[in-house]
């Protein structure tokens, strides 16, 4: 357990390719856990649900939407804590998924900065498995690991989408200077020589395309 930690805490500091090392850190929980399956939900803030970013173990590919309280993934996140159900084939909350009725344990944790609930990881047991206090101890610790990955994510698309705007407005901007340029030069306004060569070189302009 000491030994994933350290591993997983170092590719998480080191390693900038968030969605792959999520992806990562999930495969060494499923396989410290001895879980058949394991899953990790992402908080998306624009639709406000939990959805799936990606599985590890006998999961076929597919995408779940969770809403706060439904399925287990949602009463994790609305709880802020750790739940196990077991005989979860037989429970009504399970999730519509394809191989459901085949889960006999399953339980979660949320990933937790401070008081905000940035995604949910869930394991599936396809034999009755009781979960010792000291394993959820280290889910916890795993959790808030992968946590911290989930905000570096979060962090790298908003500062994309930061630049994105800034370039397009400066794009806009440049558009529309070079515009009036040219409609002062259509138009034959007065311009001296130099002034033409200053705005030409402010715009990128060569000399002679004034």
């Amino acid at each position: 357990a000491l030994k994933i930690l350290y591993d997983i805490s170092l590719r998480a500091i080191g390693d900038d390719a968030h969605d792959v090392t999520l992806t990562a850190i999930l495969d060494r929980i499923r396989e410290f856990m001895a879980a058949d399956k394991a899953y990790l939900s992402v908080y998306e803030p624009n639709d406000d649900i939990m959805q799936t970013h990606s599985t590890s173990g006998a999961v076929g590919p597919y995408v779940q939407e969770s809403h706060r309280g439904h399925y287990l993934v949602g009463k994790i996140w609305e709880s802020g804590d750790y739940l196990c159900v077991d005989n979860y084939w037989q429970w009504p909350d399970r999730a519509p998924i394809p191989d459901a009725d085949a889960i006999r344990t399953a339980c979660g944790v949320p990933l937790k900065l401070g008081t905000e609930i940035v995604g949910v990881i869930t394991l599936a047991f396809d034999s009755p498995r009781t979960i010792l206090s000291e394993e959820v101890d280290l889910l916890r610790q795993f959790a808030a690991i992968t946590a911290l990955v989930v905000r570096n994510r979060q962090m790298s698309f908003d500062l994309l989408e930061e630049s994105y705007q800034r370039v397009t407005l400066e794009s806009s901007l440049h558009q529309n200077e070079l515009l009036d340029f040219l409609n002062e030069l259509v138009e034959g306004k007065p311009l001296t020589n130099r002034r033409i060569a200053v705005r030409a070189a402010k715009l990128g302009l060569p000399l002679q395309s004034g």
